[in-house]
């Protein structure tokens, strides 16, 4: 072999590796320009599904409120002189995983009769601690008895 055949296959071989060099950096720097991508994607499904998550339990909240209205509205047609009660809403009824109190409170309004104040609560349950996660109110009207003639 003459020199200038030496020296032209050390410079294809060192070409070939610069090229190989090249591309590798190209596909390493693709690779982390995806894996940046997929990260995002995966933190941004995580962040939908917590507010998805923290919906329902809102909506499935404000449905145990509403009934505990209904039910005390119910309760103060059949009885004028109810007042309260507690609900016990284990963890399997509900989508939340969590166990639930619901407190009603009915309380006729001052100087205005067949009307009555319900205040409800939707109390949180973890371990032995409780934790308002709802309020409700609602002022309802109800029919007064007529008196008979006298």
């Amino acid at each position: 072999m003459t020199q200038i055949e030496t020296c032209s296959s050390s410079q294809g071989k060192r070409q070939r590796r610069s090229r190989r060099a090249g591309i590798l950096i190209i596909v390493v720097v693709a690779l982390l320009l995806v894996s940046l991508g997929v990260t995002a994607l995966v933190q941004l499904i995580a962040i939908q599904y917590r507010q998805t998550q923290g919906a329902e339990q809102r909506q499935q909240l404000q449905w145990l409120a509403e009934s505990a209205i209904h039910r005390a509205t119910s309760r103060l047609l059949k009885s004028p002189d109810y007042r309260e009660e507690t609900w016990r809403v284990p963890h399997e009824a509900l989508t939340t995983g969590q166990e639930y109190h619901v407190r009603i409170a009915a309380a006729p309004v001052e100087n205005q009769l067949g009307r009555y104040e319900i205040r409800v609560e939707v109390l949180g349950i973890v371990d032995t601690a409780s934790d308002v996660q709802y309020r409700s109110e609602r002022t309802v009207e109800l029919p007064v008895p007529s008196l008979p003639p006298m």
